[in-house]
């Protein structure tokens, strides 16, 4: 799933069966606030896409600040931020370096004040969609949940038959 609010209400009020996974753009500069509490009112489990901003966050002075009193890099500060909010955080990398440094997230915690500066850094701060992004990842949250049907045809046309039969009905 990559959905925004009333995407995911529409859906739930439209089937018995409740996404076990909602994946959203959330990092420090866009938290979507709205999204994170529809999914745990729902009992959804986050998954973050774009954990990192595609690096625009990691120059934040709070988060340097932050990364430099606990030995840290920013993209290591930012993981534990998602992680000690309960969501699922998945950095891409592909560089041997960078996949160490984003597993290396496991060995301090960020006290209630650090958690509260990278709070405030929420500005609606979306990354713009890569040359390679898909129709999900540009659905703005004001889009009309009637256009959102339409994606799920589009997106049935290549799933198998018996995941998208009820979507369809």
């Amino acid at each position: 799933m990559n959905r925004q609010r009333l995407h995911l209400e529409r859906l739930i009020n439209a089937s018995t069966i409740v996404p076990a996974v909602n994946q959203v753009e959330l990092h420090p500069a866009l938290q979507n606030r709205d999204v994170i509490a529809a999914n745990t009112r729902h009992g959804i489990a986050t998954e973050v896409w774009s954990p990192l901003a595609q690096a625009a966050v990691l120059g934040e002075p709070a988060v340097t600040t932050i990364a430099t009193a606990h030995g840290k890099t920013p993209a290591q500060v930012v993981p534990r931020w998602h992680l000690q909010e309960g969501r699922i955080v998945i950095p891409k990398s592909v560089t041997p370096a960078r996949i160490a440094e984003n597993l290396d997230v496991f060995d301090f915690d960020l006290t209630v004040d650090e958690l509260s500066v990278i709070d405030a850094l929420d500005r609606d701060g979306r990354t713009p969609p890569s040359s390679t992004a898909n129709d999900r990842a540009s659905i703005p949250p004001s889009r009309p949940a009637s256009a959102g049907d339409s994606f799920l045809m589009r997106s049935c046309a290549h799933a198998p038959k018996r995941a998208c039969a009820r979507r369809n009905q």
